[in-house]
């Protein structure tokens, strides 16, 4: 017997192949069983939907779905000489695979090429030199890009490569060493606990949205958004004029939930649908300063308050309901919103004055252990985010004074500094170029228009609120 080729399912089913056929068994070595319904001969390279309702895999050349149950067989290329492994797209609508070309010249490549599950809208997106094979693709989490490894004959160009979804933008990451083959990319998914802050539409991109509070404190607010995925702008209306803004992925689908918390009565308000469907939790009391961060690491924001009074952190887990009281500050320190270790958990984080001083105390969730920095003077903003990409918070302030941000390295010793803004500009960092990475970015009040100088190069203005608008990435600078 030869089996090889194992695809896990989210249902925790293995489908592999086994002399000539495709099997199945459970991750327990059990339930060993041949795949119900596929009738082609010699199947191969199976492949399950992200959901585990599909099965694809190879047949005589040809790409081919069937149901989880093993109905619904059904082959959606035509005659595409296939000849690597298959890939899904994360949205479950694509599958992406090696296709043989044969050009009228006689030569012959494989090229990466993508369908849609429905068998429309074939299109081949590399084209490597004759004699070449581009093969086993990989989508990127967010469904942007696809990586694939390039191999023949020769080792010239031979390596593993990046090309977005659409075809454009092909890059070598990796290859040309003597004797050097490439093989099998595979793309992590994104971490737990990491998204995209003030992505209202799950793309990955921090969009443009400002809170207009309304003019009393029981007077309606409203939240205006312009989406970076289609440009489309929103106008919500939630929360009252003495609310808090509280932004963050309170129920881990990747975007950012419109949410407030009311000092008047302790409670946090978070929108949790487009249907208009709220939930309505205590937690806290007047005077508190909302927090919230992923505390836990399931990908969820927790609710959470820092009481000057008493200089005590209370954060309600969302992972099991769980509440956490912790001192860590005193009632003239300005709680921060950071992940400083980088372990995908919001760490409790202060910012002290002492003489004209900054002093970040940091609590890492990772090690129990406070760090101590001393960065800034007094008149500085605070703006903690990850500035490198390297999923830690870097310690950084903007100083209205001179319009210049300060950013200390991941190793504590260097320093960035920019110029970005006039004066009277609010800073309101975020990622505009999904690049993992935050962009430094102003917001002008009484023209209401954002600047942003990408991480990725380049700079951005846009137009978007009135004046006196709250820019909503600015919600947790102190």
């Amino acid at each position: 017997m030869s089996e090889r080729s194992p695809s896990w399912s989210v249902t925790n089913r293995i489908a592999y192949e086994r002399d000539g056929q495709i099997w199945m068994v459970s991750p327990y070595g059990t339930n060993q069983a041949p795949f119900p319904g596929i009738t082609q001969p010699s199947p191969s390279a199976p492949a399950w939907s992200p959901d585990g309702s599909q099965l694809a895999f190879s047949s005589g050349g040809d790409v081919w779905v069937i149901n989880a149950d093993g109905t619904g067989e059904r082959r959606i290329t035509t005659n595409n000489a296939t000849s690597s492994a298959l890939a899904w797209s994360p949205d479950g609508l694509k599958i992406a695979f090696g296709k043989r070309v044969v050009l009228s010249s006689g030569a012959v490549f494989t090229g990466i090429a993508v369908i849609n599950v429905d068998g429309t809208n074939e299109r081949v997106l590399t084209v490597p030199e004759a004699n070449k094979t581009d093969g086993d693709p990989s989508w990127s989490p967010d469904g942007a890009k696809i990586a694939f490894d390039r191999y023949g004959q020769s080792n010239v160009n031979n390596g593993i490569y990046l090309i977005n979804a659409d075809g454009t933008n092909q890059v070598r990451l990796i290859g040309n060493g003597p004797e050097l083959w490439y093989a099998n990319p595979i793309w992590g998914p994104v971490p737990v606990g990491i998204n995209t802050p003030f992505d209202f539409d799950g793309d990955a991109k921090t969009d443009f949205a400002v809170y207009r509070a309304g003019a009393t404190p029981t007077a309606q607010s409203f939240w205006y958004v312009l989406r970076s995925s289609d440009n489309v702008f929103l106008n919500v209306q939630f929360g009252s004029g003495e609310d808090k803004i509280t932004p963050a992925d309170y129920n881990g689908d990747g975007k950012t939930n419109f949410s407030v918390f009311r000092p008047s009565n302790g409670y946090w308000y978070v929108l949790l649908d487009s249907s208009g469907n709220y939930s309505a939790v205590h937690w806290g009391a007047s005077g508190d300063i909302p927090i919230p961060g992923d505390f836990d690491g399931d990908g969820k924001a927790d609710l959470a308050v820092y009481r000057p009074s008493d200089g005590v952190w209370y954060i309600l887990n969302s992972s099991d309901g769980s509440f956490l009281g912790r001192q860590f500050g005193t009632s003239t320190d300005q709680p921060l919103r950071m992940d400083y270790d980088g372990d995908a958990k919001s760490d409790l984080a202060y910012l002290r004055t002492i003489g004209t001083d900054y002093y970040w105390y940091i609590l890492q969730s990772s090690t129990n252990t406070v760090s101590i920095a001393k960065f800034g003077i007094v008149g500085d903003k605070a703006v903690p985010a990850d500035y490198d990409g390297d999923l830690k918070s870097n310690i950084a302030v903007y100083r209205p004074g001179t319009n210049r941000w300060y950013i200390l390295d991941a190793a504590g010793t260097g320093i960035l500094e920019q110029q970005l803004g006039e004066s009277g500009d609010v800073p309101a960092p975020g990622d505009f170029d999904a690049d993992g990475k935050m962009d430094l970015t102003v917001f002008r009040p009484g023209a209401a228009t954002w600047s942003v100088l990408r991480s990725g190069g380049g700079s951005l203005s846009q137009q978007w609120g009135i004046g006196t608008d709250l820019p909503v990435p600015a919600a947790y600078i102190p």
